[in-house]
């Protein structure tokens, strides 16, 4: 075809009007989205004929784009998630989306339903919420209308875009309790009561008799909340407890000892639930009257001035506890304690009267440790002992008081057995003068003591062992394990009692039971202190009077050990 024909008016219309037929098509199948394209235009214009050509032109057309992209999720921000809330008017806060194009509005979703839809872009107050926009931070606070219900909750926040594409926030949860917190007391020590913080008539306004110095409280309350009892007597004098309620409700406390005779005490119970809301009982008064026992003793004859009437006198006792007697001491001395050691004690007498009233053996606690000591020893020497049998006869030996009167004990350190007919020589090493002595059956040799001040040596012969021993034994001072040391000693100084090993020539008879008891027996005054710390301590934390007996005696024991 000649290039001339391409150019004929009949092919140039042919072309536009297909091109219109395609414009058209897109017009018809998507959304308006202006975009400005070039076309054919067929008119004629000014200086133009319908031969003129080509005749194209610039023309503006309008045609759509989807919107598929989804808005940015929103941020929440308040209530915080796993929040306890006591205030209904709750306000829900978040940080807005962003979209490609724009976002429409927002839905609020509350325990996984639609609560409120279509929430705008700028602030709005209607009867179901009212909505707070700060444009600046991007930031939405919502207030619901009307307030909600006590209880626990889920809320999340859904973006929208003009195209209806929606983005969710992440879920939280709340709890919402506006309540005062449940706190009945039900029993106070052996006395059946019901006192509610939410009823303060049924406080008494007689103080209720308490039957001990450490009374128990009990009854029900709110789940997780803190208790504070405020305890505050005649003298202004004020100590604070706290405690916690357990998951079931039910709270048991004891404040210890705390109470005197005939002293009036008001009590004040402040509860917080998780939630902080609180709830109190105010000027509960108790007091622990006196105690005392009463002796009828009955008259021979009648009064004169009461023909025929008989009077029988009256002899009032009171009641000795050791409890009372430990408290009324603390009460004494707590004045010139500092406040941190006031509460530092109270709260460790408070700890110990809950461990005596859940396991009461601890007011034997004194008594079981020294049969538990006894036990130990006993097994311990005898297992040192095999095959030869222990006696309880031997056991008792070791704590007679004729021991501390010997000088020492020579033995074999294998096998472990007493060394008898050995010499036992103390030398001054400086003039060079000596005592002997000879070993018993039993290795024991008499105490020396020394004329002159001075360093002095023991020595040891026998024709069948060495000395001193190759051996040695961690942990072992000189005179727990002597073996040749020098010793410094005064004028007329009594030589402290010597454990001398040797190594053995021979095997000699079994006697080991009694090498181990001279050790027992020398070690005892050390264990002996230790052990009346124990029971001193025992004593002061448990006060009952088989334990303070149990010291009393041990200490008699030890004093009286201690003049041998």
């Amino acid at each position: 075809m000649p290039i001339r024909q391409l150019h004929s008016p009949k092919i140039i219309s042919t072309l536009v009007l297909a091109g219109l037929l395609v414009s058209a098509f897109f017009l018809l199948s998507f959304r308006f989205y202006p975009l400005p394209l070039s076309a054919a235009y067929d008119g004629v214009l000014d200086s133009e004929t319908l031969q003129t050509n080509p005749k194209s032109r610039q023309i503006n057309v309008s045609a759509t784009m989807p919107d598929i992209i989804a808005p940015s999720a929103p941020i929440l921000i308040a209530p915080a998630n796993h929040a306890r809330i006591n205030n209904a008017q709750i306000t829900f806060v978040w940080l807005g989306s962003t979209d490609n194009v724009a976002v429409s509005g927002y839905q609020f979703y509350l325990n996984g339903q639609l609560y409120r839809d279509n929430l705008p872009l700028v602030s709005t107050g209607t009867t179901s919420y009212t909505l707070t926009v700060d444009d600046i931070n991007n930031t939405f606070y919502l207030k619901l209308n009307p307030p909600l219900n006590d209880g626990q909750y889920t809320f999340r926040v859904v973006a929208l875009d003009q195209a209806r594409n929606g983005q969710s926030s992440d879920i939280w949860d709340f709890i919402l309790d506006t309540q005062a917190p449940i706190f009945i007391i039900q029993q106070i020590d052996d006395l059946n009561v019901s006192i509610a913080a939410s009823n303060p008539d049924s406080v008494p306004k007689e103080p209720i008799k308490l039957k001990h110095a450490d009374p128990w409280f009990s009854g029900t309350a709110e789940a997780g909340s803190q208790v504070t009892l405020r305890v505050k007597d005649e003298l202004g004098s004020v100590l604070l407890f706290h405690f916690s309620v357990p998951a079931d409700g039910r709270w048991r406390f004891n404040p210890s000892a705390i109470f005197e005779h005939d002293r009036i005490y008001q009590l004040s119970f402040k509860v917080i639930d998780q939630a902080q809301n609180q709830s109190q009982i105010k000027d509960l008064t108790v007091i622990w009257p006196s105690q005392q026992l009463t002796l009828t003793v009955p008259t021979l004859f009648s009064s004169p001035y009461t023909p025929g009437i008989t009077r029988k006198p009256q002899l009032t006792v009171p009641l000795i506890n050791p409890k009372e007697l430990k408290i009324k001491l603390y009460n004494q001395l707590k004045r010139f304690m500092p406040s941190k050691l006031e509460t530092l004690l109270t709260q460790g007498f408070y700890q110990s009267s809950l461990i005596e009233r859940e396991h009461p053996w601890v007011n034997f606690l004194a008594p079981l440790t020294i049969l538990s000591l006894f036990i130990s020893l006993f097994s311990w020497v005898a297992y040192q002992t095999k095959p030869r049998r222990l006696t309880i006869k031997q056991f008792i030996w070791l704590f007679r008081p004729q021991l501390r009167k010997l000088g020492g004990i020579v033995f074999t350190l294998d096998p472990l057995e007493p060394v008898k007919l050995a010499s036992v020589r103390l030398i001054n090493l400086e003039s060079g003068l000596s005592q002997q002595f000879v070993s018993d059956k039993n290795g024991f040799f008499p105490t020396f003591k020394t004329d002159a001040a001075g360093n002095y040596q023991v020595s040891v012969y026998h024709p069948h062992l060495n000395y001193p021993t190759t051996n040695e034994v961690p942990g072992l001072t000189v005179l727990d394990f002597y073996r040749k040391e020098t010793i410094r000693l005064k004028a007329s100084q009594v030589l402290p009692p010597l454990i001398i090993p040797t190594d053995a020539v021979y095997k000699p008879i079994n006697q080991r039971v009694i090498v181990k008891l001279y050790q027992l027996a020398k070690l005892e005054g050390g264990h002996a202190l230790a052990g009346l710390a124990v029971l001193a301590g025992i004593s002061l934390i448990f006060t009952s009077w088989i334990n303070i007996f149990t010291f009393i005696l041990c200490l008699l024991v030890f004093g009286l050990n201690k003049k041998f």
